[in-house]
């Protein structure tokens, strides 16, 4: 290294000690400063740090007091569903509501509840035996396929097979039915381009069951 690139670096590393040391000396001559060690009992914390002569101010985060700690929580019930789409479940606020899928729960276009809708119900009714509910009802719903009479009708019987079958294995709870058709449907039946949305139709396809 030449002798004046070693004076040069020298004199840099000389600027910076007396840098340095001059702001230590301003902080210990001024305890109310930005940069003093001491805690402030309010407001956020301030610090100065040297930067080639001059100074920045890196704020930090506020700290949250208790009323913002104790901010209220909102509830959230994620549905849980079976692994085929047999049946998805819901509970909160004081109530459980499973829908029943009518594709996997019933042959195609009729009431007649299959072997899998048997397993499901018979889940419900296993927990209802431990935690009996006060009231249950149970609502059929179908797509718009059909005419409305057909899907009304439909909409009921299916609602009516499913009390049928769970009301013999819980006694002393009220079981209400109803149908309603293709009145309320789940999603929509059509795509954006206006071709048939198959998908929605099946989703429309249900049966609830609300127990409470």
């Amino acid at each position: 290294m030449s002798a004046r690139r070693s004076a040069a670096c020298s004199a840099l590393l000389a600027i910076g000690l007396a840098a340095a040391g001059s702001f230590g000396a301003r902080a210990a001559a001024d305890p109310s400063s930005e940069s003093s060690a001491s805690p402030s009992a309010s407001g956020p914390k301030q610090m100065i740090v040297p930067l080639g002569g001059k100074s920045f101010k890196n704020m930090a985060a506020p700290v949250l007091g208790a009323d913002e700690l104790n901010a209220p929580v909102l509830d959230y019930y994620a549905p849980i569903g079976s692994a085929d789409g047999a049946e998805t479940t819901v509970e909160g606020e004081g109530k459980t509501t499973t829908t029943l899928s009518s594709d996997v729960n019933f042959e195609v276009d009729s009431a007649n509840l299959t072997p899998r809708a048997r397993e499901v119900l018979d889940g419900l009714v296993s927990k209802w035996r431990k935690k009996k509910p006060k009231e249950i009802s149970i609502t059929g719903h179908t797509d718009s396929v059909a005419d409305d009479d057909h899907n009304q009708k439909l909409s009921e019987d299916r609602a009516k097979a499913v009390r049928s079958y769970v009301a013999p294995k819980v006694s002393g709870v009220s079981i209400e039915v109803e149908g309603k058709g293709e009145k309320e449907p789940a999603a929509s039946e059509t795509n954006e381009d206006g071709s048939p949305n198959e998908a929605g139709k099946a989703a429309n396809r249900r049966v609830v069951i609300v127990s409470k």
